[in-house]
């Protein structure tokens, strides 16, 4: 384990654009109270598969680690939030620091399951909180409430001729109008990935948007339902 952790909770993600974007947010909205590792400084691991993985990696401190009062993960809603929740509790009880059958499944997203003695209380959050899609929904939809006089445009080019982009699952259709967001919008690097996105001066996503308010208060209420204990 090359990492200490410091904080008093810790937020686990799928990958470095979703690490980027919680970083900046919780910056931005003056959240000090996680701490959020790097992916390679968790074995590597990616995607919503990875998230036991990542779990027994916080483990490999268990001094640190028992100190821990929360767990919160967070992941992209996919195509369906609930086939992913179910998805995800199945790889932490698979693959994460605990005896068979020891992980304590929360009750549905947004709820804390409290863990046996030496584990951290876990939670699961979506992005978007409320409907299907990924990190990229959200991030197109705060650029198009600045620049909305690009939406027509950037919908006609999506279901333009034999482009169908607009009849396609909900995460890839997001992330396909996120990069062409990007593309028309940000001429200094017209190809830039969304990891990095979060360091364009000026800022193409305004992290103050009330279109992220819903997913600080979930981070909010989760640290402020444990403090209460």
């Amino acid at each position: 384990m090359t990492f200490s952790l410091t904080k008093d909770f810790v937020i686990l993600c799928e990958g470095a654009a979703d690490r980027s974007f919680l970083n900046k947010l919780l910056e931005i909205r003056q959240i000090n109270d996680f701490d959020l590792p790097d992916n390679d400084q968790l074995g590597k691991h990616e995607g919503w598969q990875s998230f036991g993985h990542k779990l027994s990696a916080l483990a490999g401190d268990p001094s640190a680690y028992s100190r821990i009062k929360g767990v919160l993960v967070i992941a992209d809603s996919s195509d369906s939030a609930e086939n992913r929740f179910d998805e995800i509790c199945q790889k932490i009880g698979s693959d994460g620091p605990f005896v068979a059958n020891g992980f304590a499944k929360p009750l549905s997203s947004n709820v804390i399951a409290h863990q046996a003695s030496g584990h951290p209380s876990i939670s699961i959050m979506f992005i978007p909180p409320d409907r299907a899609g990924s990190l990229e929904s959200i991030c197109a939809d705060a650029i198009l409430a600045e620049c909305s006089w690009i939406a027509a445009c950037l919908e006609s080019y999506l279901s333009c001729d034999k482009i169908d982009v607009l009849n396609w699952g909900a995460e890839k259709r997001d992330k396909a109008r996120l990069q062409c967001l990007i593309a028309a919008l940000n001429k200094n690097d017209p190809n830039k990935s969304l990891r990095y996105l979060f360091s364009v001066k000026p800022p193409m996503i305004n992290l103050e948007s009330n279109i992220f308010d819903k997913i600080v208060k979930n981070i909010i209420d989760f640290r402020d339902d444990l403090i209460k204990l």
